[in-house]
């Protein structure tokens, strides 16, 4: 049986990689960004896990929708045909963030109107099915990212659940201020995406970022993508970060390198093309060490035999499909008697 390997985590850690208090220090070689403090009322509204209800503020961006849909009708449909009358629609009780929704529309006017949004550490990448994008030109688009994004509601609670410190660092997570981070949106190809680990701020491994796909020019450009990030990190990050041991996601243009992200060193974090046991592996950090060995290792999809889907096509499943899949159905003719069963089990565990 394979060793599940566990580091601890501290809740300093998770402090140290929110995008607030790194930006500054490294604003000149990441993306520009806006940063937005996230009120009360408003954390409320996207931690409730009620049925979506944009703020009203939202719904004047769709009044001209609303408005065409309405003409089509009235183009397709008899007048006289009584199930097609125009009724007002009953006032609804609309969420209201006027200020907060003041400040986002100004915001989207500094980045052009499309913008690239996250909180402090994660972004709705696996909302991307509900709008088909992840680029936000309206208030609308923010909402409904935030809303539907699993990613944003583990941030808002449960970002520090898996802290070895977190009953006596209470205080500190209970007056913790999320924000709201808007960034200049950047078509950023996928291929030149990479995440670094470092060690005792030594960096010991990169690895492919979207490592469910095969990229024959990774291969190609291994010497000089190792050399690029490798430059990078000793001029750019190299002592500058709150930790000795993080990761840190970056993206390769043909002049520049961009810095994406900070994450924390454990195995909350992503370990993509390696193991968290083989990065914690003193070997590892020994060979890397020496920066002119050339041991310090790029890790590529090598292949395109077995490339499997993106991670975030779970994400856009129906929950009653997933349900279903956890039957483990190997024949249809099974699928009643597994379905009562499985009724049966939740039917006792409400009774217990």
């Amino acid at each position: 049986m394979a060793k599940i390997f566990r580091l601890i985590m501290k809740v300093e850690q998770i402090l140290n990689c929110s995008f607030d208090k790194w930006y500054d220090l490294f604003e000149n070689i990441t993306i520009k960004s806006e940063i937005v403090p996230i009120p009360q009322n408003v954390l409320d509204y996207l931690r409730s896990g009620s049925t979506i209800i944009l703020p009203k503020s939202c719904q004047n961006e769709m009044d001209e929708e609303c408005k065409f849909r309405k003409d089509e009708r009235r183009r397709n449909y008899d007048d006289s045909d009584d199930s097609w009358d125009e009724k007002d629609e009953e006032e609804k009780n609309y969420p209201e963030f006027n200020e907060f929704d003041e400040i986002l529309r100004e915001k989207l006017k500094i980045l052009s109107n499309k913008a690239f949004i996250k909180l402090n550490w994660s972004s709705p990448k696996d909302a991307f099915w509900v709008l088909n994008k992840l680029w936000c030109s309206s208030l609308s688009d923010i909402y409904i990212l935030l809303k539907s994004s699993d990613f944003i509601c583990h941030d808002l609670n449960e970002a520090f659940s898996e802290c070895d410190d977190k009953e006596e660092m209470k205080e500190k997570i209970n007056s913790f201020e999320y924000k709201l981070i808007m960034r200049e949106w950047i078509n950023i190809n996928p291929s030149m995406e990479f995440r670094c680990f470092v060690n005792k701020n030594v960096l010991i491994g990169i690895s492919q970022r979207d490592c469910r796909s095969f990229y024959q020019i990774l291969l190609d450009g291994r010497e000089e993508i190792l050399s690029r990030i490798e430059q990078f990190f000793l001029e750019k990050i190299r002592g500058k970060f709150f930790d000795e041991s993080f990761a840190f996601d970056v993206c390769l243009g043909k002049k520049a390198i961009k810095l994406l992200d900070f994450n924390p060193f454990c195995s909350k974090t992503d370990s993509l093309l390696f193991s968290w046991g083989e990065i914690k592996d003193p070997n590892l950090y020994l060979n890397a060490i020496d920066y002119k060995s050339n041991k310090l290792e790029l890790r590529l999809v090598e292949t395109n035999i077995g490339v499997q889907a993106s991670t975030y096509s779970f994400y856009s499943q129906p929950k009653e499909a997933l349900d279903f899949h956890e039957l483990n159905l190997n024949n249809l003719r099974d699928l009643p008697s597994l379905v009562q069963n499985k009724i049966e089990n939740e039917d006792e565990e409400e009774l217990e």
